[in-house]
C-alpha cells in the first residue's frame, strides 16, 4: 500500500462527498462535521467502503463517527500509514 498524505486524503474526500452532493468542491470545508452535509449512514458506509478501496485497506464502517469531520478522518489514517492493516478489521 502507498503512503498517502493529509492533504491527499483530505482532497480524495472532498470530491467524493462534493460528487455525492452534487456541489463544487470549494463548498466543502475538511474541518466541518459530515452531520453539516446531511451525510445519512448509508452515504457513510458507502464512502468508507470506497475509501478502503482507494487505500487498499478494509476500514470500519464507523469511522465517520468516531471521526466526525474531513480533517479528522485524514488525520486519523496518515498517522497510521505505515500500517493500515493495523486498524483494519
Amino acid at each position: 500500500m502507498d503512503n498517502f498524505t493529509i492533504k491527499e486524503i483530505e482532497s480524495w474526500l472532498v470530491s467524493q462527498l462534493a460528487e455525492y452532493l452534487k456541489v463544487n468542491s470549494g463548498e466543502i470545508e475538511v474541518s466541518e462535521p459530515f452531520a453539516r452535509y446531511i451525510m445519512d449512514s448509508s452515504v457513510a458506509v458507502s464512502l468508507t467502503e470506497k475509501l478502503g478501496k482507494w487505500l487498499g485497506v478494509e476500514l470500519e464502517p464507523t469511522l465517520f463517527w468516531e471521526y466526525p469531520t474531513i480533517a479528522q478522518v485524514a488525520q486519523y489514517l496518515e498517522s497510521f500509514d505505515c500500517n493500515l492493516e493495523d486498524f483494519a478489521f
